[in-house]
């Protein structure tokens, strides 16, 4: 398996208790191996895999050992579907895999442009790979929309169906977080996303739409904020 392969290289991602849990997933059928690095993170690195059909999967790691583990433990007690999570590094970070696959199904069952989550196991998630032939769409920082309306638009019906359908705040949302997929928006990395009525969900919705209308102003357009934050909240 290439993936035992990478641990020489990303020992830091790739420890034994990671490559059990991959081992878990690929003798559950959920996947056949893994190829590449997509993005690598403090927290979290996401690979390219191939499922057991040949298709390609995106697979997210979650460092066992992550160092801002106490930051992730004060966001899961932030949201009303995780109480009594235990402060153990190993725990917390358990939790915080089992939440984003929460979020991704949530917002993908109410028309949310998510990657598909596919399975978890630990701290390893399998999901949809956005991109071609191996090659991973560009962050919205890094390839700006030919026609920024229609793009906008476009990520605004979803932002719409994430509050309004998915009724959850994705609570870091910016050009950092948006795929640009063939001039669509792909909305990504939704763990820290909490419900609309958790305490403090308000404020985190305040951020993530000033950042999103900070970035499309830039491009040209002329965005009001509060008259879309009235819109989202009424």
């Amino acid at each position: 398996m290439r993936y035992r392969e990478l641990w020489k290289v990303y020992q830091d991602v790739f420890d034994l208790s990671t490559i059990r849990a991959i081992d878990k997933l690929v003798n559950s059928g959920y996947l056949k191996d893994i190829l590449s690095p997509i993005s690598i993170g403090k927290e979290a690195s996401v690979f390219l895999g191939i499922d057991k059909t040949g298709e390609y999967v995106a697979v997210k790691i979650y460092k066992v050992m992550v160092k801002d583990y106490k930051r992730m433990y004060e966001k899961l007690i932030e949201d009303p579907r995780f109480h009594g999570v235990q402060k153990s590094r190993v725990a917390i970070v358990l939790e915080w895999v089992k939440k984003e696959f929460r979020n991704l199904n949530k917002m993908y069952q109410a028309g949310v442009r998510v990657p598909m989550p596919i399975a978890f196991y630990r701290n390893v998630l399998v999901m949809e790979f956005i991109g071609e032939k191996g090659v991973p769409a560009p962050l919205l920082k890094d390839k700006y929309p030919e026609d920024p309306k229609k793009f906008w638009d476009k990520l605004w019906k979803n932002i719409e169906k994430m509050i309004k359908k998915a009724e959850l705040v994705h609570g870091d949302l910016s050009e950092f977080n948006i795929l640009n997929f063939k001039e669509r928006p792909v909305i990504i990395d939704v763990s820290q996303a909490l419900p609309i009525h958790a305490h403090n969900a308000l404020e985190y919705l305040k951020k993530d739409l000033q950042n999103i209308v900070r970035f499309f102003n830039k491009l040209g357009l002329k965005l009001d904020f509060q008259e879309l934050y009235l819109k989202l909240i009424s």
